[in-house]
């Protein structure tokens, strides 16, 4: 639940991030709102799973075959 809750706050803040930013010149909105992509990535996800005490690997409940 934690990470799922982490995930969307990080989630808002970016998306707010993107609306709220004033840009240097029209152009840069034109492709913004285009192409608007956030950046939430997987880089924290290993520190929280060794602070959480879980490994950093797929567990048996997702392997397949």
């Amino acid at each position: 639940m934690e990470l799922i809750t982490a995930t969307e706050l990080a989630t808002k803040f970016l998306i707010c991030g993107t609306l709220r930013a004033k840009v240097p010149y029209n152009k840069v909105a034109e492709v913004r709102e285009k192409n608007r992509r956030l950046g939430l990535g997987i880089m924290g996800l290993h520190e929280w799973l060794i602070k959480k005490g879980y490994k950093y690997s797929v567990p048996p409940s997702l392997r397949t075959g």
